[in-house]
C-alpha cells in the first residue's frame, strides 16, 4: 500500500472525524540522488557517487542471473530493476512499499513492478546471498508474467506452496550448506517438532524448504528440482506434480525426506550434549515467553549480567543473576521510544564500564545509530554519542580504562574497526578495506583488540557465486606495535572472540563440527581446546573477568536461551595448533574477486529488442530458446576469457559492451488499478475506479479515486498527489464529493431530497518527529453547496425548495503518536494517540471549531492475552458545529438509537462526545479442522469481550447521565465476538447488547473488515 492512500484517508477527515490515520513513520533525513548502471539484464540503482559499489552490484547480479538461468532454463522477458540501499537505515525508509520494515528484513521483491530491493550491511557475502534470493523471486515473477508481458495479466504461479516459494530462493542462493540455517533443522529433528511442510510457515518454512530441495538435489539430481518447480507451478495438485517428477505422492516423498533427516542428525545426540546437561539454564523460553534471548555480558563483579530479550515481543535490555539470587528483570525498555527505536538484529551487544555501574550499547534512531551510556544504578542515560562519519554502528566494547570505545562501523560500503575517544570525541580508524571486520573485544590490559574478519576463502562451495567462498577467522590488532595478527587459519567459520584473564587465550565460536560451539586457543603456545559440544549451536556470549563463568546464548527447542557454564577451562583436552602470526591487511579485495569482470555484462539492446519482437510474433518460444543458448554460450566465453592474462582482458576483442552509468530519471508506471464500470440507459455510467501510479522509487505518487453516478457532476472524484523524498511529506488533492439523502414524511406522505456537494482542494504537510510521532498540517479550501428539494408527483421530478452555496477554508493541525505492537488481528501492546484541532472560516453560517482526541492503550497480561482501552473526546462549537454519533465501532456497540426519554431516534448526534471502551483480547480457536460438509481448516482465530460506554450531547444543562439506578443520556453496550485474519483483511463479527444497568436490549450484529482498534 502506497503513501498516496494516506492522502485519501486524510481527505476523508474533512468529511468525517470518524476516519483518521494512525501509523508509524518513515523518515528520510535527506533526499537520496540515484545513479543507474545498465547491465545485460538489470537496471541497478544505487546512491549517486558510489559508482564502484554499483559496478560490484552489477557483477553480483549478472553472475546471479546466469546461475539462476541454469536452473530455470529460460531467459528473462523484461529488464528487472534492482534498488540497492547503502545501509539498513536507508532501506527501512524506502517509499517503494509503504509498510515499515523491521531490522530482521534482509530485502524484498515488490511483485507489481518486479522491483528487487536490498540493503548492504557490511558483508558482501551476506549481501550476495540476499540479492540472489530476491532475484530468484523476480525471476519467477518474470516467468509467471511471460504469457502477456503484463504484470496485471500473469500466467500463474500463485499456487506455489509457501515452503517452495521461499525455500527455492534460499536453495538457489545458499544451497543447504549454511551451518546457522541447518541448526534450526537439527533442532526440529532432535526435539521432535518436525511437522509436515504444508503446516509450517514463517522462518521455519524458509529453512525446511531449503533443506528439502537440497535433499532432492542430492537424492535425485539438480535437474529434478527445476522440473519439480515447473510441475508444481502448472499442476493443480501437489500429489500430481510429485508423481510426475518422482513417481510417488508428496506424503511418500516427505516421509523419505524425514528419514533422511533422522539418519543425518540422530547420531549427533551420541557425540554432542544438550545445553542444559553441561550448563545452567538462565532463561526458559516456555516460562519466560521470549524466543530471542541473546548477547549476555557480565558486569565487572561477575554477580550479574545483562542481555537482550524480546519478551513481550519488544527487544529490551534485561538483567540476570549469576547466582540466581534475583529473578530476571527488565532494566531498559526498547523499541517503543524515539531513542531506542530498534537494535541491530544479531549484531548488537552490551559492554560494561569498569565501575560496574554503567554500560554502553548501540540503538537505531530515525536519524542514525547512537551509542548510549546508561547508568544502571540511577536508571537513566548518562550520555548519547553521535558519530556522523559512520553510516551504521554495530558491535562495541569499552576499554578497561573506560576512556575509549572500540567499535565495528560501516562507512562507504565497508565495515571496519574504529576507536572512539570519550575524552576527545574523535574517531580513529584501525582497518580500512572491503572485507568485513566485526565483533571487536579489548584485551584485559587494553593493549590488543580481538576481532572477526571475513577475508579468508573456503576450498569449495555449493555454488560458484562471486563472494560465497568468504569465511570468517579470528584476528587481533596490537596497539603498541600497530600490527595485525591472525589467530585461526581454518577453512570454516570462527567468530565472536574474547580474551581470557591473562590475555594469552582467546575463546571463540567455531563451526569445526558444522555445529557452532565454544573453543579456545592459546595464541602463544598454539594449543586449541573444545569447551562445549552442544548439538544445537551457540550464537554469542561472554567470559567472566576471572574465567570462572561462561554465559552464552544457545538455540534449543525452538528458541535462543541464555545458559551459564561454570569453570569452562576445567578438564579441557588441548590439541596442537598453528601459533598466531603477523600478517599484512592488504586491501586486495578488488583483485582477489576480479571485480572488473562487471564490464563483460553490458546491455545488448539489439539482442533484447529482437527477442521481444519475436516473442510477440511467434506462438512458440523457439526464438527465446535460441536467445537462451546465446546467453549460455556468451557465459562460457566469459568463463574462458577471464582466465587469460590481464593484457588480453579487453572486452572489445569479443565485442562486449561495458555497462553504462546514467542519472536516475523518474519513470511512472501503474501500481494499482481496479474497479468496474457499467452503463444504464436510465442513469448513465455507474461504477468505481481506483488508479495509482508512481515512479520507481515511490517518491512521487498519483492517485485517482472515482465513483461514477451517471452525470459527472453527481460523481465522486478525488485526484491526489504525494511527494515523499524528504523528511517532510507533501500532499495535494482535488476533489468533488456528493452526498444525497432521501427522507420520507409519514404524516404528509411526501418525499424530500437533501443534496450536498463539496468541490475544492486539500493540502497535507506531514512532519515526522521520530518513528513514533509526527505532526500533520492540513488545509481544505472548498465550495460547499446544499440543496433541499421536494418530490412533485405531478411532474415526476424534484422541485427545488432551498439552495445555498458558500466557500469554506478549514485548516487543521494534528499530533499522532503510535508505538503499538501488532498481533494477528490488531494491536496488543503500546499506545496510539491522535489529537486534532480544526477550524473553519467562511463568510456565512458554515463556521465551526473542533477538537477531537482518540487515545488507545494496549497491555499484554500474558503471552496470549491482552487488554485494550480507548478514550474518545470530541468538542465542536460555532454556528454550524460538526456532529458526533455513537454508531458502529467508533461508538457504543449494541446502542439501539434512543434518547434520554427512551424515544427512538434515527441517529443520535451531538456536538460533544465522550466514549470509553475496554476489551479483553484472547485466543478463541487455535486450530479448527472440519471434514464435513466442507473440508476446511481454520487457525489463529482471536476473540474479544468488550464494554463500550459513551454519550453525545449538545447542552450541559439538562444532561442526565444516570438517575434512579438507570443510565439515561449515557449509553452502554457489551458483547463479544471472534476475529479472523484472512491474510488481506481482518474479518470481525460482534454480538452486542445495550444496557441501562437494569434492562438489556436485543442483540445487534456487527460485521467489519477492519482490524481491532
Amino acid at each position: 500500500m502506497k503513501k498516496i492512500y494516506i492522502l485519501v484517508l486524510s481527505m476523508i477527515l474533512t468529511c468525517s472525524l470518524n476516519s483518521y490515520y494512525y501509523g508509524k513513520n518513515k523518515i528520510q533525513s535527506e533526499k537520496t540522488e540515484w545513479s543507474v548502471i545498465e547491465t545485460k539484464h538489470f537496471d541497478i540503482h544505487y546512491k549517486e557517487g558510489s559508482d564502484e559499489f554499483g559496478k560490484t552490484c552489477a557483477l553480483i547480479a549478472e553472475e546471479g542471473f546466469y546461475h539462476l538461468n541454469k536452473t530455470f532454463k529460460q531467459p528473462l522477458n523484461t529488464r528487472i530493476p534492482i534498488i540497492i540501499y547503502e545501509n539498513k537505515q536507508q532501506f527501512q525508509t524506502t517509499n517503494i512499499i509503504y509498510p515499515l520494515l523491521s531490522e530482521g528484513v534482509g530485502g524484498f521483491t515488490e511483485n507489481m513492478r518486479n522491483r528487487v530491493v536490498v540493503p548492504f550491511d557490511g558483508s558482501y557475502k551476506k549481501f550476495e546471498e540476499t540479492l540472489v534470493h530476491e532475484l530468484t523471486h523476480a525471476y519467477i515473477n518474470d516467468i509467471n508474467g511471460m504469457a502477456f508481458l503484463n504484470p496485471f495479466l500473469n500466467s500463474g504461479g500463485s499456487n506455489l506452496p509457501f515452503w517452495l516459494s521461499e525455500g527455492l530462493p534460499e536453495y538457489l542462493s545458499i544451497g543447504g550448506v549454511d551451518n546457522y540455517n541447518n541448526s534450526f533443522i537439527l533442532d526440529m529433528v532432535v526435539n521432535d517438532y518436525l511437522r509436515p511442510m504444508d503446516e509450517i510457515y514463517g522462518y521455519y518454512a524458509y529453512r525446511l524448504g531449503e533443506t528439502f530441495l537440497s535433499w532432492l538435489d542430492i537424492e535425485y539430481g539438480k535437474e529434478s528440482v527445476a522440473k519439480y518447480f515447473y510441475q508444481i507451478r502448472f499442476s493443480p495438485d501437489l500429489d500430481i506434480a510429485t508423481e510426475k517428477t518422482y513417481g510417488m505422492k508428496f506424503d511418500e516423498l516427505q516421509e523419505k525426506f524425514n528419514i533422511y533427516l533422522k539418519r543425518k542428525y540422530y547420531p549427533v545426540i551420541n557425540t554432542h550434549q544438550l545445553p542444559y546437561e553441561n550448563s545452567e539454564r538462565v532463561t526458559n523460553n516456555k516460562e519466560f515467553n521470549a524466543y530471542m534471548n541473546f548477547a549476555p555480558r557480565f558486569s565487572p563483579l561477575e554477580d550479574q549480567f545483562v542481555f537482550y530479550s524480546n519478551k513481550d515481543y519488544q527487544t529490551s535490555i534485561w538483567q540476570g543473576s549469576t547466582f540466581k539470587l534475583k529473578k530476571n528483570k527488565k532494566i531498559l525498555q526498547g523499541e517503543s521510544s524515539s531513542k531506542f527505536e530498534e537494535f541491530h538484529f544479531q549484531r548488537s551487544n552490551i559492554s560494561w564500564f569498569p565501575d560496574g555501574q554503567s554500560f554502553a550499547f548501540v540503538s537505531k534512531t530515525s536519524f542514525g545509530d547512537r551509542i548510549y551510556i546508561y547508568n544502571k544504578q540511577k536508571g537513566k542515560l548518562k550520555k548519547t554519542i553521535k558519530i556522523d562519519e559512520l553510516d551504521s554502528i554495530y558491535e562495541i566494547d569499552v576499554h578497561p580504562n573506560g576512556k575509549e570505545i572500540v567499535l565495528s562501523g560501516q562507512k562507504n560500503h565497508q565495515n571496519n574497526i574504529y576507536v572512539y575517544s570519550l575524552e576527545k570525541g574523535n574517531l580513529t580508524q584501525i582497518t580500512s578495506d572491503s572485507y568485513m571486520e566485526s565483533q571487536v573485544r579489548w584485551s584485559h590490559k587494553g593493549d590488543k583488540i580481538a576481532f572477526t574478519s571475513e577475508r579468508d576463502l573456503a576450498d569449495s562451495t555449493k555454488y560458484n557465486h562471486v563472494f560465497n567462498k568468504l569465511i570468517q577467522n579470528i584476528y587481533y590488532f596490537d596497539i603498541s606495535s600497530q600490527t595485525f595478527h591472525q589467530v585461526t587459519f581454518d577453512k570454516f567459520n570462527n567468530y565472536h572472540p574474547m580474551w581470557s584473564t591473562n590475555d594469552s587465550t582467546i575463546v571463540f565460536i567455531s563451526e569445526k563440527s558444522t555445529i557452532s560451539n565454544w573453543e579456545c586457543i592459546n595464541i602463544y603456545e598454539g594449543k586449541r581446546g573444545v569447551i562445549t559440544k552442544n548439538f544445537s549451536g551457540v550464537l554469542d556470549g561472554d567470559l567472566s573477568k576471572t574465567d570462572s563463568y561462561l554465559v552464552y546464548s544457545c538455540f534449543f527447542n525452538g528458541a535462543w536461551d541464555i545458559f551459564l557454564l561454570h569453570k569452562p577451562f576445567i578438564n579441557l583436552v588441548y590439541e596442537d595448533y598453528q601459533p598466531e602470526k603477523v600478517i599484512e591487511f592488504d586491501d586486495n579485495f578488488s583483485t582477489v574477486f576480479k571485480l572488473d569482470r562487471y564490464q563483460y555484462y553490458g546491455k545488448d539492446d539489439t539482442l533484447i529488442k529482437k527477442s521481444f519482437k519475436e516473442l510477440m510474433k511467434e506462438s512458440n518460444y523457439k526464438d527465446i530458446q535460441q536467445k537462451n543458448r546465446m546467453d549460455s554460450l556468451r557465459y562460457r566465453y566469459i568463463d574462458f576469457y577471464t582466465t587469460k592474462s590481464k593484457e588480453e582482458e579487453k572486452p572489445d576483442s569479443l565485442n562486449f559492451k561495458i555497462p553504462t552509468i546514467r542519472d536516475y530519471k523518474p519513470k511512472f508506471k501503474v501500481d494499482q488499478f481496479w474497479g468496474g464500470l457499467a452503463y444504464s440507459s436510465s442513469v448513465g455510467t455507474i461504477g468505481y475506479l481506483q488508479f495509482g501510479i508512481s515512479d520507481l522509487m515511490g517518491n512521487h505518487g498519483f492517485g485517482i479515486n472515482a465513483q461514477f453516478n451517471g452525470k459527472l457532476k453527481d460523481s465522486n472524484l478525488i485526484l491526489s498527489y504525494m511527494y515523499l523524498p524528504y523528511r517532510t511529506d507533501y500532499g495535494l488533492s482535488l476533489f468533488n464529493i456528493n452526498d444525497e439523502t432521501i427522507y420520507y414524511d409519514g404524516n404528509t406522505d411526501d418525499y424530500y431530497q437533501a443534496w450536498e456537494n463539496e468541490i475544492g482542494s486539500y493540502i497535507l504537510v506531514r512532519y515526522p518527529l521520530s518513528k513514533f510521532n509526527r505532526f500533520d498540517f492540513e488545509n481544505s479550501l472548498y465550495q460547499y453547496s446544499y440543496k433541499w428539494s421536494k418530490w412533485n408527483y405531478n411532474t415526476g421530478d424534484w422541485d427545488k425548495d432551498h439552495e445555498d452555496k458558500q466557500f469554506v477554508y478549514a485548516p487543521a493541525i494534528s499530533y499522532v503518536y503510535d508505538n503499538a505492537l501488532y498481533g494477528s488481528t490488531g494491536p496488543i501492546q503500546g499506545i496510539k494517540s491522535y489529537h486534532t484541532l480544526k477550524k473553519s472560516f467562511t463568510k456565512k453560517e458554515f463556521e465551526y471549531a473542533t477538537y477531537y482526541t482518540d487515545t488507545r492503550a494496549y497491555q499484554m497480561i500474558s503471552e496470549r492475552f491482552s487488554v485494550a482501552s480507548r478514550f474518545i473526546l470530541g468538542l465542536s462549537d460555532g454556528k454550524n458545529p460538526e456532529l458526533f454519533n455513537l454508531e458502529s465501532y467508533n461508538g457504543v456497540r449494541g446502542f439501539e438509537g434512543t434518547d434520554s426519554n427512551n424515544e427512538q431516534t434515527a441517529d443520535l448526534k451531538g456536538r460533544k462526545k465522550i466514549l470509553t471502551t475496554l476489551e479483553l483480547r484472547y485466543p478463541f480457536i487455535d486450530n479448527l479442522k472440519l471434514g464435513f460438509p466442507i473440508p476446511i481448516q481454520l487457525s489463529q482465530i482471536r476473540g474479544s469481550i468488550f464494554t463500550d460506554i459513551g454519550t453525545v450531547w449538545n447542552k450541559n444543562k439538562g444532561f442526565r447521565g444516570m438517575s434512579d439506578g438507570r443510565l439515561r443520556d449515557v449509553k452502554m453496550g457489551f458483547g463479544f465476538g471472534p476475529r479472523f485474519n484472512l491474510g488481506f483483511v481482518i474479518l470481525k463479527f460482534d454480538i452486542a447488547w445495550e444496557t441501562d444497568l437494569v434492562n438489556h436490549g436485543k442483540p445487534k450484529y456487527f460485521f467489519s473488515l477492519n482490524e481491532d482498534f
